[in-house]
């Protein structure tokens, strides 16, 4: 037995190569982490700054503004507490350019920033010096002249290019660490396939051992049982010639206790009656042949010879050096007597029979088959009605002419060379020839005498065409047989393996078809279908498995029984046809459909995921941003006082779309992911989506459920969501329904949702599967559940919806 040592250290290398992958893993995801935070904070910092740089100067432009119109001094302190604090964001900005990961644009757009800034603050400050100087007017013309405004709005649109800027990292950074994280699953994922891999193979090989270990006990136990249980002698010799081992077998035939024959010559014990130069030549077979069978005469222990047939084999070590052999030994000699005596009774009976069956076959053919008799000089003394008929001639006129006259030579050769026979052997001769003048084939009976030749003869011309019929019959089918790909085999009446096709010897592992042997575990597979149908007489069918050089075989047979013969004996005619390759692809099928469906539920619970962030980032970020905006517009409307109508009413226009911008946001999130669905559970995302369907199609939709509903997980919510948004779907599409009736009920063991409309319905049977229908069942074959559909025309349609509650779905 192969020591596993080099499996085991091996898969000792490849986990600990693993767990260095899992550790380099983790070390370059957490630098990688660090870097991005850095970016993502320096980026942070920057966009405040902007933020607090673009109010800064609106603050700073409405107070000198407010200043010049109302000249009111209030204006100027927060002017003064702006115009310090600007140069300090912008000190604050420039260290923060000076780090990494900023672009030359981006570097660009700070420096113009910075510039128009100052001018900002410069215009600014030169306005508030003529309100100062009394120059109010010069003033108030400086600041509607534009240019302030000009640079306002240089300023903002720099600033919103350094905030896209700054989006667009942190949405870079974004995605560079969540390709990061997905690459350190990756990682964590094969390193703990790999490493429980290796722990089931180790496992997987330990238990191999120990059943092998059990297995070869088990039949080391069995062998010995069967040695020790024979009733034919078998025993064990050493390469010394001394016997090693005698069993209860060897101990009968032999007269001979084990104690007295053990470490003993087995030539003193067996003492077989034969020449020296015939034992050495068994001797010198042995030492080329590994197998030495033949008939020998041993004498007793009482000196009675016994005849017996003895096969002897050379046993082997592991490393192939012969050790001994083994003597396998039967006797034969109360078979040999009555075989004798058989010979002698089946002689004698053979010559009765043969002198009684030629007497009556005498009589007979005189009467029934043709017969005509010649002379020494082949002149015909007699000829019979039924012979001159067969051969086509004219009785009287055949009458005392020459034979050969009637019948020329060259239609008669084989019959002149069974005349000849005949007369020089002085015994009857019979043969088959073909005569032309009468299209026929006769048998032909030559009976010779000191006076000539009695011939009697026979029309055999239709036995001859069906014997050749049925010879080229048996011909095909035994070609048929021989090179059918499938297996075809007989058995007697005691299950025997009689034959068996080329082919079914190679299905079943057979060496020789000429000797055939099935294998055990395959014989034990048949012979209950065989004995079945010898008893029954009905054909029958069954599947037979084995293993094949540790692959499965699959055979699927049927046993037919042939009709009794004149004797009674029955047979069975077995044809298999094997099936291993069908299964092992309908398995194949089954598993690539598996895991189809799971990489399809994945891709719909990533997709779903997906959803739900996008849905989560449209109604947090563009709705909280519409709502600054919002605030944004009613803070200037506010500031304006009324002072100017017309863009007063603009400000409550950009109001109203802002309104719809925000319900047209809230509806996009909620057809992406309803929210409801996360926040607050299924039943109340069902109740929210059929007023909402209600509302946009005019379609009544009820909603109801019973029964303890525990916490369901994501994908169960989900899942079942998704089902009836797809069943309403259809019903807007293709039902044409006034009222829908969805019933949601839960037990202890199951949930169902159950989805009635009273639409025109259709025919199931014939209706082909859409992808949606198709997308639904899926969905609830993931769930462990199943989906049944139920319409006819006129009747509506039912969707019933069943999902088992185990641990798994809830949460």
């Amino acid at each position: 037995m192969k020591k596993p040592g080099f499996k085991y250290l091996l898969m000792v290398i490849v986990f600990l190569l693993t767990i260095g992958y899992f550790v380099t893993s983790s070390i370059r995801h957490s630098r990688l982490t660090d870097e991005t935070a850095q970016r993502v904070k320096l980026v942070l910092d920057r966009m405040i700054v902007y933020e607090n740089i673009y109010d800064d100067m609106q603050d700073f432009e409405t107070g000198y503004r407010g200043y010049v119109i109302t000249r009111d001094s209030d204006y100027l302190e927060p002017i003064d507490r702006h115009t310090r604090e600007i140069p300090l964001d912008i000190t604050k900005l420039r260290s923060l350019t000076n780090q990494e990961g900023i672009s030359a644009a981006e570097a660009s757009d700070i420096h113009n920033l910075d510039s128009l800034v100052q001018k900002k603050i410069e215009h600014g400050k030169v306005v508030i010096q003529l309100v100062h100087d009394g120059k109010q007017d010069e003033a108030f013309q400086r600041v509607s002249s534009g240019y302030g405004k000009d640079l306002m709005e240089k300023i903002r649109t720099v600033i919103s290019s350094l905030e896209s800027s700054g989006r667009y990292q942190l949405q870079v950074a974004n995605t560079r660490s969540s390709e990061a994280a997905a690459r350190t699953r990756n990682d964590y994922l094969l390193s703990g396939v790999i490493g429980f891999s290796l722990i089931g193979l180790l496992l997987y090989f330990l238990y191999l051992e120990e059943k092998r270990r059990i297995r070869l006990g088990r039949e080391a136990a069995h062998f010995a049982a069967m040695v020790d249980q024979s009733q034919e002698a078998i025993f064990s010799v050493g390469t010394d010639s001394r016997i090693l081992s005698w069993n209860k077998g060897a101990e009968m035939m032999y007269r001979i206790p084990e104690q007295d024959a053990v470490n003993k010559r087995f030539l003193d014990v067996v003492r077989p009656v034969m020449s020296q130069e015939e034992l050495s030549s068994i001797s010198q077979h042995l030492k080329t042949s590994s197998h030495w069978e033949g008939e020998q005469i041993h004498l007793r222990q009482d000196g009675v010879p016994i005849r017996v047939i003895s096969s002897t084999n050379v046993l082997l070590d592991d490393k192939g050096i012969k050790v001994g052999y083994v003597a396998h030994t039967k006797d034969i000699t109360r078979i040999k007597e009555l075989e004798e005596e058989l010979q002698q009774i089946n002689s004698n009976l053979a010559g009765q029979v043969a002198e009684k069956t030629r007497e009556i076959r005498e009589i007979f053919e005189r009467v029934t088959d043709g017969f005509l008799a010649v002379d020494s000089k082949w002149n015909i003394t007699f000829i019979s009605d039924n012979g001159a008929v067969l051969l086509k001639l004219e009785k009287a006129s055949a009458l005392q002419r020459n034979f050969w006259d009637l019948i020329p030579m060259k239609y008669s050769g084989e019959f002149v060379q069974g005349c000849e026979e005949a007369l020089l052997r002085q015994r009857p001769v019979e043969l088959e020839a073909y005569y032309d003048p009468a299209g026929s084939w006769f048998q032909y009976r030559i009976h010779p005498s000191a006076n000539g030749l009695s011939v009697f003869f026979r029309d055999v011309t239709v036995e001859k065409r069906v014997m050749e019929e049925l010879h080229r019959s048996e011909q095909r089918f035994r070609v048929l047989v021989e090179n059918s790909r499938n297996l075809i085999a007989q058995f007697n009446e005691h299950q025997q393996l009689t034959y068996i096709n080329p082919a079914g010897a190679f299905i079943l592992g057979i060496p020789s078809p000429e000797k055939p042997q099935i294998p055990f575990i395959i014989q034990q597979q048949l012979d209950a279908v065989i004995r079945k149908v010898l008893q029954d007489g009905a054909p029958n069918e069954q599947l037979v498995s084995w293993k094949k050089e540790e692959h499965s075989c699959h055979l699927l047979v049927r046993v037919a029984m042939v009709q009794p013969d004149e004797q009674g004996s029955k047979m069975a005619i077995l044809v298999g046809q094997d099936i291993t390759q069908e299964i092992e692809h309908a398995n194949q099928l089954r598993a690539s459909r598996d895991e189809l469906r799971k990489l399809t539920n994945y891709l719909e619970q990533v997709r779903e995921e997906e959803r739900t962030r996008i849905a989560r980032d449209i109604h947090d970020q563009l709705g909280q941003q519409l709502t600054g905006l919002k605030l944004d517009l009613n803070w200037i409307r506010k500031k304006m006082n009324g002072t100017d109508p017309v863009l007063n009413d603009k400000i409550l226009e950009i109001n109203r779309h802002l309104d719809d911008t925000v319900r047209t946001v809230r509806n996009i999130s909620a057809e992406l992911r309803p929210l409801l669905l996360d926040d607050l559970g299924l039943i109340p995302a069902i109740e929210h989506y059929c007023e909402e369907f209600h509302t946009r199609t005019g379609i009544q939709a009820t909603f109801s459920f019973e029964g303890p509903f525990p916490a369901l997980t994501d994908a169960v919510n989900s899942n079942l969501f998704r089902i009836l948004q797809e069943s309403l779907t259809n019903v807007i599409r293709h039902s044409n329904a006034r009222s829908v009736i969805i019933q949601l009920t839960s037990s202890e063991a199951n949930l169902f949702l159950t989805i009635r409309d009273d639409g025109d319905g259709f025919e199931t049977d014939r209706k082909s599967e859409t992808l949606g229908l198709i997308g639904m069942k899926e969905r609830a074959i993931a769930l462990g559940g199943h989906l049944v559909i139920r319409s006819s025309p006129g009747k509506g349609t039912v969707i019933e919806v069943d999902v088992p509650l185990s641990t798994s779905l809830v949460s």
